[in-house]
């Protein structure tokens, strides 16, 4: 029985990394997602904005907020006229 499971684990690798070459994703972030202008009313890639914000800090370390947590975020606003 072991043999059959040694074979088995064998094949099941070999396929896995056979294939990994073939299934390749790419993850595109920012104004790169598709309909990303239109979802957000923005033109994508415009950097001739008026006003600027920028993430500068948060008290909180991830991206959960648990009910009683309060948010504390620092952004600079440049002013680009």
């Amino acid at each position: 029985m072991t043999k059959y499971k040694i074979l088995f684990s064998s094949v099941f690798m070999l396929l896995i990394f056979s294939t990994a070459n073939v299934c390749k994703a790419q993850m595109v972030e920012g104004e790169d997602i598709p309909e990303f202008g239109k979802t957000f009313g923005i033109v994508p890639h415009k950097k001739d904005y008026k006003v600027a914000a920028v993430y500068i800090n948060t008290n909180i370390p991830g991206n959960i907020l648990w009910p009683g947590d309060s948010l504390t975020i620092t952004l600079q606003l440049v002013n680009n006229l």
